[in-house]
């Protein structure tokens, strides 16, 4: 759209900037001056057109450096019973897998949480629910090591928040 509003005010002040040098000597100085007023305001327009087209072009960009990291990043993943993991250092699947909604629709890696029973898991990202789905736990470790320290480092972020919000707080 920008490149279309662009292009319009470049031809209209090139019609008016026509028109001024086609005129006879005949033309008034306050007709001469309104249609360099006009020329110049189609320029302007023009030029906020480029600038916007400029914006567009970067944010396209962006989001296409984006998805070609998340595709390496994706491809990076495990697949285990229809989900894609993150790799263990000995290449097994490790933890919760990643979102196949948030993959397939954004590619984006949004790891799944525990939903309710231990089979269920739900995106914080999208909100999709998955049943049956399997945690994988580090060799040596138990699913309650890992519970236990996700719930200490959720506590221990709980607990710098409201310090956070402590020490904004006029009272």
């Amino acid at each position: 759209m920008e490149l279309l509003s662009g292009l319009s005010a470049i031809n209209a002040a090139i019609r008016i900037g026509k028109s001024v040098v086609q005129a006879d000597h005949a033309i008034d100085t306050a007709t001469l001056k309104s249609n360099l007023a006009n020329m110049m305001s189609e320029l302007a327009n023009a030029k906020i057109a480029q600038i916007e087209l400029v914006e567009r072009i970067r944010e396209l960009e962006e989001e296409n450096s984006r998805l070609k990291g998340a595709s390496e990043s994706i491809d990076q993943l495990i697949e285990s019973g229809g989900y894609r993991y993150q790799p263990s250092a000995e290449g097994s699947p490790l933890g919760w897998p990643a979102c196949p909604a948030c993959i397939a629709k954004d590619k984006r890696i949004t790891l799944l949480v525990q939903d309710g029973d231990i089979q269920s898991a739900k995106c914080p990202s999208c909100d999709a629910n998955f049943k049956p789905v399997t945690c994988f736990t580090a060799p040596g470790r138990t699913a309650v090591q890992d519970r236990n320290e996700r719930r200490a480092r959720s506590q221990a972020e709980m607990n710098a928040r409201i310090a956070q919000l402590n020490r904004n707080s006029p009272y």
